[in-house]
């Protein structure tokens, strides 16, 4: 079986998608502080900031979240 190491499975995409696809894959969450350690054959990343109901991010707050790049 193939395995998915996936970063944010406790949002709205992340826990849908690992019931769609847990008899599939082995999935393997990050839990938040955890060293890391790769094995798996692929990784999926789902965590994000996907909206701000308190308007209060700017535009470049959500890239640098999503992309982990500096605009």
């Amino acid at each position: 079986m193939k395995s998915l190491f996936i970063i944010g499975v406790s949002g709205f995409v992340g826990s849908n998608f690992i019931k769609f696809y847990y008899s599939i894959y082995e999935i393997i969450s990050y839990n938040k502080g955890a060293l890391i350690k790769v094995n798996q054959d692929a990784v999926i990343h789902l965590a994000g900031k996907a909206h701000d109901l308190k308007n209060v991010s700017s535009s470049d707050e959500y890239y640098n979240v999503n992309t982990g790049l500096i605009k």
